[in-house]
């Protein structure tokens, strides 16, 4: 389950942009298993089918990785 919020994470923190209702469904998939235990796994599978939809999405151009193009950015003009 660690590593599923940390994907979601991730993919939020590279289009570096969180809506609220994004926010909102991220407390409450970290609630749950404290309320019901019983649903973790499908709490897991939540979050890597959550992920992989994000990652989908910068692929497909509909979500910009802008802190890795930032980062391209930086590093083309500071490397050099």
């Amino acid at each position: 389950m660690t590593l599923g919020q940390a994907l979601v994470g991730m993919m939020f923190l590279i289009n570096m942009e969180l809506t609220w209702w994004e926010a909102l469904a991220l407390f409450v998939l970290f609630v749950i298993p404290f309320l019901a235990p019983a649903a973790a796994k499908p709490i897991t599978a939540a979050y890597f089918l959550w992920a992989g939809y994000e990652l989908w999405r910068i692929i497909v151009g509909r979500r910009e990785p802008t802190a890795l193009v930032k980062f391209v950015e930086i590093w083309k003009e500071h490397v050099r």
